[in-house]
């Protein structure tokens, strides 16, 4: 965030802001920027805990039950790179459930390349294919066979 030279009074100091500040205390503390700017500089403070956040926020979208605490969560991704390399493309880590039935839990969550984790979704549809194939044919010989 670039901040302007000369401030303006009621206005965010972050350059070609031109909204109102969160806060309008003459407090020394007080950053006087607007709503975004302030939430954009506490997500470049923060960048663990915005992540929890995101996963959270994630789960609950999808209705994932999410039972995990900050803690947990920062226990599994500190000893790996998960803060470096998160993203989107094929090489980037993401937070994957080792088990999808279940939520996000303890005990219940790892960090996977994007590669790997599409590659284990894949052989997963697999297997629940093929499981429904042989269970609809089971179902078919049970209904046509008279014994």
């Amino acid at each position: 965030m670039k901040l302007r030279k000369k401030k303006l009074p009621g206005r965010c100091p972050v350059c070609r802001c031109r909204n109102a500040p969160r806060n309008l205390s003459d407090h020394p503390t007080s950053t006087q920027l607007c709503g975004s700017h302030a939430k954009e500089q506490w997500r470049l403070n923060n960048p663990v805990h915005c992540a929890f956040d995101n996963l959270r926020a994630s789960a609950r979208k999808r209705k994932i039950p999410f039972s995990l605490t900050f803690d947990q969560f920062k226990a599994v991704i500190l000893p790996t790179r998960y803060m470096d390399d998160k993203g989107k493309t094929r090489l980037c880590r993401h937070i994957d459930r080792k088990e999808s039935t279940r939520g996000y839990e303890d005990g219940n969550i790892q960090v996977l390349t994007c590669t790997e984790n599409v590659q284990k979704e894949n052989a997963e549809r697999r297997q629940r294919f093929v499981d429904e194939k042989i269970h609809g044919r089971a179902v078919e010989d049970d209904e046509s066979d008279p014994f």
